[in-house]
């Protein structure tokens, strides 16, 4: 048996941080199912808190390379490749936030390993082997991937298709802290200008809702979406689409909830004449409780759903308004 852990790589950006607890806890299920034990690689000014977070998160052990403030990916890829040659890992995972993409794909080639882009899940088979799941062929198939010829596997993880778990046995981490001279790597890179990237009003994180409301293509007319906007505002909840409701533009793409838009992991999610297409159900597959309402009693998600509803969309709104009137 491969005793070599589960290493999740973290980003320098502290905006990632529930992201990458994300992904800790998945490889805790995973750890689980193997053996293993779970492994962060961290690297910059060392943050007691942000250790703490990481461990409730699922870290088993901390590789901390204490190497200063870093402003480039050269420096902190440096810092990394130390640190996985000492954890020496069976897998490595990524956030795949657009730095966290960039450290992945140095990495991969530095140990001529096999990257998988954009994971929706990892799995630990009964023959002791991982394998990552993306979507393939413009979203219409969910491709089954596995390492080869390589001695480790790495991947980069979508933000919200795992949960961030809480584990008690945090204050049991071992912090494993060198000391590093990759920030003199940073001299390559020279920064002539900082400033904030301006962030649109209409430009909303779908993923922080509790309750959201889900427009299919069966809800698509326009009197049946407002109606769904005034349940929305009633239950602060956030609309959201399909593909389908954002390509003949109903919704923003910021909107889209699916494999190629954003992962939610609501209290309640209520899909509207939504048919359940396996691209979108990858992105609400962590939602607590499923709600379905469709006149298509076949629909994939009717069978998903922990409540489905075999009603007419504009009729199941008409109900639910004149219920809270």
């Amino acid at each position: 048996m491969d005793n070599r852990p589960i290493l999740v790589v973290c980003v320098p950006e502290r905006e990632a941080d529930a992201h990458i607890c994300q992904i800790l806890s998945k490889a805790r299920d995973l750890a689980a199912q193997s053996g293993k034990q779970v492994c962060a690689a961290d690297a910059g000014i060392f943050d007691p808190e942000r250790v703490r977070r990481f461990s409730e998160g699922g870290a088993q052990q901390i590789y901390f390379s204490e190497c200063g403030a870093l402003t480039g990916i050269r420096g902190y890829c440096a810092a990394m490749e130390t640190l996985i040659r000492q954890a020496d890992p069976e897998i490595v995972l990524f956030p795949a936030t657009e730095s966290g993409k960039i450290i992945a794909a140095v990495l991969s080639a530095r140990f001529e390993a096999g990257l998988t882009a954009d994971c929706i899940d990892v799995v630990y088979d009964a023959e002791q082997i991982f394998h990552f799941y993306r979507a393939a062929i413009s979203d219409s198939v969910i491709a089954n991937i596995t390492g080869i010829n390589s001695r480790i596997s790495m991947g980069t993880v979508k933000e919200g298709v795992f949960r961030e778990k809480h584990f008690a046995d945090a204050a049991e981490v071992t912090l494993s802290r060198t000391e590093s001279d990759a920030a003199a790597m940073e001299f390559l890179d020279e920064i002539l200008q900082k400033e904030p990237a301006a962030v649109q009003e209409s430009q909303v994180d779908i993923s922080q809702y509790p309750i959201v409301f889900c427009i299919g293509r069966g809800a698509g007319k326009a009197e049946t979406v407002q109606k769904v906007y005034q349940l929305a505002e009633n239950y602060h909840a956030c609309v959201t689409g399909t593909k389908a409701v954002v390509d003949e533009q109903i919704l923003g793409k910021e909107y889209q909830v699916g494999q190629s838009g954003k992962s939610v992991s609501p209290r309640v999610y209520l899909g509207l004449g939504v048919f359940g297409a396996s691209q979108h159900l990858v992105g609400m597959q962590n939602a607590d409780l499923v709600i379905a309402v469709n006149r298509d009693a076949n629909a994939p998600i009717m069978k998903y759903a922990d409540y489905a509803v075999h009603d007419d969309v504009d009729a199941f709104l008409d109900k639910m308004l004149a219920a809270i009137s």
